[in-house]
């Protein structure tokens, strides 16, 4: 008998959990959406037995199954963000070019996405933003 497929999940609010996959459509929607983010992730046991998972790193290893059929490609949506900026950069001249986007700080329980975005918007390097969780950037960006 074969062990079921899992992958490991970063929700809005920073926790890692273990899921089984296929994913279930509502949870490849939230994926898509930017809410949930695939990561890796390694079991941390507590010392009152219990067990959490900590996050080690971005996913790396392609495309995640959702039931049906779909696949949803890993930060699809940052690496997107990441190469319409860098080409809107080329166009313009140089990385002053983010900064002429005028994208707005996103409310606090904004998406990931929507951080490293503005982020990037404010001269991070994409690679940098997207290393970060979306709770670091808000806290990073939080005074300014």
């Amino acid at each position: 008998m074969s062990k079921k497929a899992t992958g490991f999940f970063r929700g809005s609010g920073g926790g890692v959990q273990e899921m089984d996959l296929p994913l279930k459509v509502l949870y490849g929607d939230q994926l898509a959406r930017g809410e949930l983010v695939r990561v890796e992730a390694e079991p941390e046991e507590r010392g009152d037995g219990t067990v959490h998972f900590v996050e080690t790193g971005p996913w790396t290893g392609g495309l995640t199954e959702v039931e049906g059929g779909a696949t949803i490609a890993p930060d699809a949506r940052d690496t997107e963000i990441a190469r319409l900026r860098e080409q809107l950069a080329t166009l313009q001249g140089g990385p002053a070019a983010n900064e002429a986007v005028g994208v707005r700080r996103p409310a606090g329980n904004a998406s990931k996405a929507a951080w490293v975005e503005y982020a990037v918007s404010q001269g991070m390097a994409p690679e940098e933003a997207d290393a970060y969780t979306r709770d670091d950037l808000a806290a990073f960006y939080a005074d300014k």
